[in-house]
């Protein structure tokens, strides 16, 4: 193993416990009734057979009522299984800034990045934001894209591009 991977793999392991340290208590407490209820129920009908936007009305996409039925179908349907998927949804966002950081600007950047992240998200109760999967996802493939192998142009049609 190189002296960066190991860096790099601590750094991890720091960012790692930090947010958990940070985000584990926004999981207790009182959750909005409205929204929070919503993603529960609208989970619960999608296991039953319903499919959102044609059996029921939701103000968000499809995706997170598929995905916490999902969760409930693995886990069971509870508000700790709900608020574990808002977890990782933070958790993406979390490590997907670290991702992006530790590509345009080292190691420190990289945990900087990931801890304030996952600060700032602290205040709020940790619940299966349908917004906060949005902004996860986007940042993953950001992340993701930021990774991928630069490829030097070639004469001819790929030089136009």
């Amino acid at each position: 193993m190189t002296a960066r991977r190991g860096v790099v793999i601590g750094a991890v392991t720091l960012v790692t416990f930090v947010a958990l340290a940070v985000l584990l208590p926004s999981t207790t407490g009182v959750g909005h009734q409205m929204d929070e209820g919503a993603a529960v129920a609208y989970a619960s009908e999608v296991l039953d057979g319903a499919i959102p936007h044609r059996d029921f009305l939701t103000f968000y996409g499809p995706g997170n009522p598929w995905l916490v039925a999902g969760a409930f179908s693995i886990a069971g349907e509870s508000v700790a299984t709900e608020r574990a998927i808002g977890l990782v949804y933070r958790l993406l966002i979390v490590f997907s800034l670290f991702a992006i950081a530790l590509r345009l600007s080292g190691v420190l950047g990289a945990v900087l990045a990931g801890i304030a992240s996952a600060w700032l998200m602290s205040e709020e109760i940790v619940w299966a934001y349908a917004t906060y999967g949005a902004i996860a996802f986007g940042l993953a493939g950001m992340a993701l894209a930021a990774w991928v192998p630069r490829r030097e142009p070639e004469r001819g049609v790929d030089a136009l591009l």
